[in-house]
C-alpha cells in the first residue's frame, strides 16, 4: 500500500522535475522523506494485535463514510480537498476491494477542484496519476474503464492529442470485448472523430 504512495509521489516528482516546479520538487521530496520514515517505525501494538480504532494513537479516526456512496455524496456537495485529505489517509487502510473506487473518486476530487476558481494547477495532473492508478492497481475493477477514458479526457484538455488517442485506443482494446460498456462505447466515438 505504501509502495503505490511511494511511486505515485516519485511520478509527481518526476513531472515537477521536468517542468522546472522547485517549489513541488522541494515538497514532494519532503512528502518521500516523510514516508520513508513512517513505513520505517515499528507498529507500536505489534503484528497481528488487533487495535481499536477509536483509541488507536496512531491513525486519524475517519470522519468520511468508507464507501463509495458516501464519497460521492463528498463529491456532490463539493466537498473536494476535505475527501482527497481523508481518502489520502484511509486509503492504505482500505480493504482490497475498496481501493480502486477510493482511487478513482481521488482522481474525480482533484478534477473537480481543478475547475474551480482557487484551482491549483497540479489538480489535473494529479487527477490523471489517481485515473492511471485505478488501472495499474487493479485492472479488472469495474472502475477502470471509466478511469482510462477520463485519463484520455484530461491527456487533451493538457494538450497532449497523441497520449489523448493512445488511452482511448487502449481502453477499447482492453474493454472492447464489453460492448454494453458506456465508457467503450464513448472512446470508440472518439476515435471515430
Amino acid at each position: 500500500d505504501m509502495g503505490f504512495v511511494l511511486a505515485a509521489l516519485k511520478l509527481k516528482m518526476a513531472i515537477a522535475t521536468h517542468d522546472d516546479n522547485t517549489d513541488l520538487v522541494a515538497v514532494t521530496a519532503t512528502a518521500i522523506q516523510d514516508l520513508n520514515k513512517t513505513a520505517a517505525k515499528p507498529n507500536p501494538t505489534g503484528p497481528g494485535t488487533p487495535t481499536n480504532p477509536t483509541t488507536n494513537p496512531t491513525g486519524p479516526k475517519p470522519t468520511v463514510d468508507n464507501t463509495y456512496g458516501g464519497w460521492e455524496l463528498s463529491l456532490q456537495t463539493k466537498k473536494y480537498t476535505a475527501l482527497i485529505n481523508e481518502l489520502t489517509t484511509a486509503y492504505p487502510k482500505l480493504s482490497q476491494s475498496r481501493k480502486a473506487g477510493a482511487l478513482l473518486m481521488l482522481g474525480r476530487a482533484h478534477l473537480a477542484r481543478s475547475v474551480t476558481e482557487n484551482a491549483e494547477k497540479e489538480d489535473l495532473r494529479d487527477a490523471g496519476l489517481y485515473f492511471l492508478a485505478v488501472y495499474v492497481e487493479n485492472d479488472e475493477s469495474q472502475h477502470a474503464p471509466e478511469a482510462l477514458y477520463t485519463l484520455a479526457q484530461i491527456n487533451l484538455k493538457l494538450g497532449n492529442t497523441a497520449g489523448y488517442r493512445q488511452v482511448l485506443n487502449s481502453l477499447i482494446e482492453m474493454y472492447g470485448y464489453d460492448n454494453r460498456s458506456d465508457w467503450v462505447k464513448k472512446a470508440r466515438a472518439e476515435i471515430a472523430k
